[in-house]
């Protein structure tokens, strides 16, 4: 139904599906049928579809609504970074619609401030 409502709505199909987060559940690469993307993204990284291959990638949220989620994800969100920092690794991060209007929202601000260089899947 995604694929086909980019159809619908006359638009190319996206080569990467961001499901939300309890859509998948456990996934594994090798066991996925030929979706009509290349890519699924999940929370520890994004599934490479066509070459089989799984990319595990560190992730920064920011959907924070009450104390308990702003702590957690301030403090998965450091871990998230130094795992990028260490690694080398890209670090995702995951921008909901009122992501500036709640906890974590001056972290996002700073966040956005940095030095971001956008990237695709294909550049892994």
């Amino acid at each position: 139904r995604g694929v086909r409502w980019f159809a619908d709505a006359g638009l190319a199909a996206p080569q990467l599906y961001v499901p939300p987060a309890w859509a998948l559940g456990a996934l594994r690469s090798e066991s996925l049928p030929a979706p009509p993307f290349r890519w699924i993204e999940t929370l520890t990284g994004i599934h490479d579809l066509r070459a089989r291959r799984f990319h595990v990638l560190p992730l920064a949220g920011f959907e924070a609504d009450n104390g308990f989620r702003g702590v957690a994800l301030r403090a998965s969100n450091g871990a998230s970074a130094a795992f990028a920092r260490i690694s080398g690794r890209p670090l995702r991060v995951a921008v909901h619609p009122h992501d500036l209007d709640l906890r974590l929202a001056g972290d996002l601000r700073r966040l956005l401030r940095t030095r971001i260089r956008s990237i695709g899947p294909d550049a892994i």
